[in-house]
């Protein structure tokens, strides 16, 4: 076991900076993020398909990157899966959501490229995740969650002037 005077910075060493076990850790970072929003998506695509997508989406998207925020303050492997499972409902809205938007925002014939460049973006983003490794040596892993916050918090504020798109009726007439 290594013994540190100062609590390790990297992001990698977040197991050992809480004191999580393997199966904790894989608990916080797999299963806890998987079934919950699994669950949370079927959830939230009801609630896309009756109250206004837009709204839904920009109260999801500053809450789950407050559940983001409150990791960087944990100091137990409680509070890191409250604020994780707290993450991972909230992030049950953007397939559901981003799904019934595009289908409004594209016509028939462009769905599909529309839908794969959604999928792509996915996982370029988790792909790009891997450069969060220079934030956290240059900042410690808290400063960094803490600074990918604030960016993600700024980025957010357009979503307030995009229009919610009529939804298209035409999908639901029977022929």
């Amino acid at each position: 076991m290594v013994v540190a005077d100062k609590e390790p910075e990297s992001y990698y060493n977040i197991k050992i900076a809480l004191g999580l076990s393997k199966v904790q850790f894989g608990i916080v970072t797999g299963t806890a993020f998987t079934l919950t929003n699994g669950i949370a998506g079927l959830c939230f695509g009801h609630l896309a398909d009756i109250y206004s997508r837009k709204m839904l989406w920009i109260a999801a998207c500053f809450a789950w990157t407050g559940c983001t925020f409150a990791i960087s303050y944990c100091s137990d492997f409680t509070g890191i899966l409250l604020a994780r499972i707290g993450f991972s409902i909230l992030m049950g809205t953007c397939v559901p959501i981003s799904v019934s938007l595009l289908s409004d925002l594209t016509l028939p014939s462009e769905r599909g490229t529309a839908q794969a460049i959604f999928a792509a973006g996915v996982y370029m983003g988790v792909g790009l995740s891997a450069f969060a490794v220079i934030f956290d040596d240059a900042l410690g892993w808290r400063n960094a969650i803490r600074l990918v916050c604030g960016i993600c918090w700024l980025i957010s504020i357009p979503m307030f002037f995009v229009p919610e798109p009529e939804r298209n009726l035409k999908n639901r007439e029977e022929d």
